[in-house]
């Protein structure tokens, strides 16, 4: 009896141990029952903005199994402020959208500390904005591993040599590498958040820092002094040097993150037209549905817009906003989906909700379009989501702020405008296509190949030019690639972009390529398609085989802006008569850069037999009318350029 009871007894544990290791594998909400430090062999999920069966579906199918004891599930919304203390064995955080991860970044301070930490995003559009990180807050990173879950999830498991926050994990796995010439998220300013519902106001700001009643919010050194406060006092005694944004006072609508909602992916044919619906209630919520009446889509909507419903909008030629949600939310929702270009139909706004988006965004939601017409609705897109992203991208709008309070910030950076030419009859019009620029800061450099500053056909066009503006003299001898770089030498912008003598540039060329290159993050941004006037024939085409809005091969030469030391850095142009920008974007691209193509409705390509660099018969029109199945008989530029008259046409 006794060895049979021995042997039973066994059985039993062997039977028990697999029962534990198979419940381990599950993710299943449990009732935390140790939350202080020293329990370094938990396992810890956080669940944000998805159910726990949701985050259990994903780490199957991810194939991200919990490596310890049964793991202890919760909400990103229920962590506490004891939290930050607790250190786990593992910690997985799991998220719905990339949106949502970047916006929870400075909560997650509550989710404690690990040295084995997994993040996951049910499903993004933008997969490329997690990066493997190879080290965090002075830890090294040991291992990493990327795991691709049924196509639009993904997930980032870290280890590192000693546990860190969680939160200095995502920050340094969002980070996202800044090129030349683009200010931070905050302008440069420090941001802090005072509640869950305040943190849309980070708006993916890897420096934001959510303050609790504990929380050090100021010391005697000036630089590690908060500079706004979003959300409900925490502080009986704020400090005076900070700035606090109470947003229950007034309508105070947050930024966008224009890095996950931005125009990126827009497509300029689409048909049918969708709904975005704000329903109020306790737990309102934002709901996507397509042309046929369809959900696609509904979550809760104090967390706003996502890549991935805007990505599902893309399809469509446009939406209707409707619902009965408070103008806080209702405000929220349009200003991102005019941030990221999606054409909204005509709706009426209130006072209240007109001041919040801004009198010139508010009226373009009064404007109507036509949905069966492509370049009308794109036309519409460009216009709205130029004044959305100058008031709502985050670095405009701390910046905004910051100069309202008379708090030091960043400003937009400063551009120098390159311009080689040979011929003096086409300076005055080059010349009044930059004095009519809206960019508020830039100088441009005019390199005479070949002419000479006294001329008096030269002293006449520069004499009513009221920008900066520096002269520089080459021989007509020179090569193109070596007249450029003696301009290059003279700049003093943070940015720097190539103008040609001969082309029509719309009043926003410089801000929608500085706007571009900010959401998009590219190293170096244009156009790809354009419009062109084929003076020959009398005829305008609009090439549209390479799309716009998107990751690009190569970039027109006379469109291009990039970082001033990053033309420096990769020497320059080559000294060489011709295909001098193909050479700049290909070193670009060489040295780990990407390029990205923005909107062509505010530029039109001459086309003539005495282009600038190009001897006549190079290329005949028959090439051009070859890429636009429907070329225009006459002179029609794209509705964004409003053109001035060119010298060789009338």
């Amino acid at each position: 009896m006794t060895g049979s009871s021995s042997s039973a007894r066994q059985v039993a544990g062997k039977v028990r141990r697999l029962v534990r290791r198979n419940v381990a594998r599950r993710v299943e909400p449990r009732r935390q029952t140790q939350s202080g430090v020293g329990s370094g062999r938990t396992h810890r999920i956080v669940l944000v903005a998805v159910t726990p069966a949701e985050a259990n579906a994903f780490l199957r199918a991810g194939r991200v199994r919990p490596t310890g004891p049964m793991p202890t599930v919760i909400a990103a919304r229920d962590l506490k402020e004891k939290d930050q203390r607790v250190e786990s064995g593992e910690i997985t955080v799991v998220a719905r959208s990339l949106a949502d991860l970047r916006q929870v970044m400075p909560w997650l301070i509550r989710a404690g500390r690990s040295a084995h930490v997994t993040l996951g995003v049910v499903e993004t559009t933008r997969p490329r904005l997690l990066r493997a990180p190879t080290v965090v807050t002075g830890t090294e990173v040991t291992r990493v591993e990327r795991h691709q879950v049924a196509g639009s999830g993904v997930a980032l498991s870290v280890r590192l040599a000693g546990p860190v926050p969680v939160r200095d994990v995502l920050r340094t796995v969002l980070q996202e590498p800044r090129p030349a010439g683009r200010a931070a998220p905050s302008a440069g300013l420090r941001l802090g958040v005072t509640a869950y519902d305040a943190l849309a106001f980070a708006a993916g700001d890897p420096t934001a820092h959510f303050v609790g009643p504990k929380t050090t919010v100021a010391r005697e050194v000036e630089h590690e002094v908060i500079d706004f406060l979003v959300g409900p006092v925490v502080h009986p005694q704020p400090d005076p040097r900070i700035v606090h944004l109470s947003v229950s006072e007034r309508l105070w609508l947050p930024p966008v993150d224009t890095s996950v909602l931005s125009p990126v992916g827009f497509r300029r044919e689409a048909a049918g037209v969708g709904a975005v619906r704000i329903s109020a209630g306790e737990a309102p919520t934002l709901s996507v549905s397509g042309p046929d009446g369809a959900l696609s889509g509904a979550r809760d909507a104090r967390s706003g817009l996502t890549e991935n419903q805007i990505e599902s909008l893309r399809g469509w030629a446009g939406v209707e906003v409707t619902g009965d949600a408070d103008a806080a939310l209702l405000g929220r929702a349009l200003s991102q989906l005019a941030c990221a270009g999606v054409p909204v139909r005509p709706l009426p706004l209130t006072p209240e909700l007109a001041g919040a988006l801004g009198e010139d965004l508010a009226a373009r939601f009064a404007v109507d379009w036509d949905p069966a017409d492509p370049t009308d609705r794109e036309s519409w897109s460009v216009a709205t989501r130029r004044l959305a992203l100058r008031r709502f991208a985050p670095e405009a709008y701390w910046g905004d702020l910051a100069r309202r309070h008379a708090r030091p910030s960043v400003a937009p950076p400063s551009i120098s405008v390159l311009v080689p030419t040979r011929r003096a009859d086409f300076l005055p019009f080059v010349l009044a296509q930059i004095e009519r620029q809206d960019y508020p800061d830039f100088e441009t450099v005019l390199v005479l190949h070949g002419l000479a500053a006294d001329d008096p056909s030269v002293q006449k066009a520069i004499a009513g030019f009221s920008r900066p503006l520096v002269l520089v003299e080459v021989p007509a001898a020179t090569v193109f690639g070596a007249a450029l770089n003696a301009g290059v030498a003279r700049c003093s912008g943070q940015l720097l972009t190539k103008m040609d003598d001969d082309d029509w540039y719309g009043p926003h060329h410089l801000t929608d390529l500085v706007l571009a290159r900010a959401y998009s993050g590219a190293t170096a941004v244009g156009l790809t398609g354009y419009h062109v006037y084929l003076h020959g024939s009398d005829t305008t085409i609009r090439w549209t085989a390479p799309p716009t809005e998107a990751p690009a091969g190569w970039l027109a030469g006379g469109t291009m802006l990039l970082g001033l030391e990053d033309v420096r850095g990769l020497g320059g142009w080559r000294a060489t008569p011709s295909a001098v920008d193909w050479h700049l974007l290909a070193s670009v691209r060489t040295a780990g850069g990407w390029l990205y193509a923005t909107h062509d409705l505010g530029f039109l390509y001459y086309r003539g037999h005495d282009h600038t660099w190009s001897p006549a018969g190079d290329r005949g029109d028959a090439v051009w009318l070859e890429r636009d199945p429907a070329p225009r008989a006459g002179f029609h530029p794209p509705p964004q350029l409003d053109p001035l008259t060119h010298p060789r046409v009338g």
